[in-house]
């Protein structure tokens, strides 16, 4: 009996040890973070306070096997040198991660709530999991490298989805490992950034690329369900040129992007104007500008104004 009783106080103790050294982190006020920290959780703004801006020093690690941020305008921020290990990170509505020269190692990332965005800038980033995207949230990933299994969708409403921004030499690699969901992305990839899937999920939402963008994705992707946005800098230069002169470094579904991009599922976007244009794809593969009721508009809102001016001169 007294034995037993030992025993059970050596476990008691063990397990008060054990708590003691691996306690939850919080940072409920404006804060440096200057040192280490290795906890079982680190949340910022517990209390959802909001406004709870930390910032981790140059060179400081932190290793969690949770690590959340609450609270509306709420923020953590890595200023570079930063090693980050973590089982999940997770950003809720309103707040964001920036992370500058850091180096992350992380089961997954979930962006939980509207709002919730994640700043890559010169980072490397390794998730053994997913990219979780909640409706109106964003990544941005800045000359940065972010390889992932899959991205999913973060709730069980499916009406929208998140916005990934690939530019500056980004990189993002979905590896897949049998997952066979659906992603509600909306995906960017300036000319000079990669995006590649070799994962199984079915792709809705938004694919929008400038030419140069390097874009692969694997034979067992399903992007039936996507629409696609070519990115210019001026419209002109892009009327009556054929198709294969813009996409030789992208394929979809193993496929030549001009043998899978119609009428219907292709739009152009001019960033000179900020309009967006429809198109008509030729037998030929060549491509006609049509523009958007939008255009027409302000086509016929300019000649309204300049007849109205004309009138008022007689």
């Amino acid at each position: 009996m007294d034995i037993r009783v030992n025993k059970f106080m050596v476990l008691a103790m063990l397990s008060s040890c054990i708590s003691l050294g691996f306690a939850n982190t919080q940072y409920d006020e404006i804060t440096l973070v200057e040192t280490n920290v290795n906890d079982a959780q680190i949340i910022i703004d517990t209390y959802l306070k909001g406004n709870i801006k930390v910032s981790v020093s140059k060179n400081v690690s932190i290793t969690a096997n949770s690590l959340s941020v609450y609270g509306e305008n709420s923020s953590l921020v890595f200023l570079g040198g930063n090693k980050v290990n973590a089982g999940t990170i997770s950003i809720f509505k309103g707040t964001n991660i920036n992370a500058y020269g850091t180096t992350i190692n992380a089961n997954k990332i979930s962006l939980e709530e509207e709002g919730a965005s994640l700043f890559l800038k010169d980072c490397t980033a390794t998730l053994k999991k997913e990219i979780s995207l909640f409706n109106e949230s964003n990544i941005v990933i800045d000359s940065s490298f972010l390889q992932a299994d899959f991205i999913k969708y973060a709730s069980s409403y499916q009406g929208g989805g998140g916005d990934i921004k690939i530019i500056n030499g980004g990189s993002l690699n979905l590896t897949g490992k049998g997952y066979n969901g659906s992603s509600y992305a909306n995906i960017y990839v300036d000319s000079t950034s990669s995006f590649s899937s070799t994962d199984k999920v079915q792709y809705n939402g938004k694919l929008s690329f400038e030419a140069g963008a390097e874009i692969s994705f694997a034979k067992g992707n399903d992007i039936s369900n996507m629409t696609f946005e070519f990115v210019v800098d001026d419209i002109s230069a892009f009327q009556d040129k054929e198709l294969n002169e813009y996409f030789e470094t992208i394929t979809l579904a193993g496929s030549s992007i001009e043998n899978l991009l119609t009428s219907e599922n292709l739009t152009v976007f001019d960033k000179s104007t900020n309009m967006t244009y429809n198109i008509r794809i030729s037998d030929n593969g060549t491509i006609t500008i049509i523009p958007e009721p939008s255009a027409y508009a302000a086509i016929f809102g300019a000649l309204a104004l300049a007849f109205a001016t004309y009138i008022r001169r007689k």
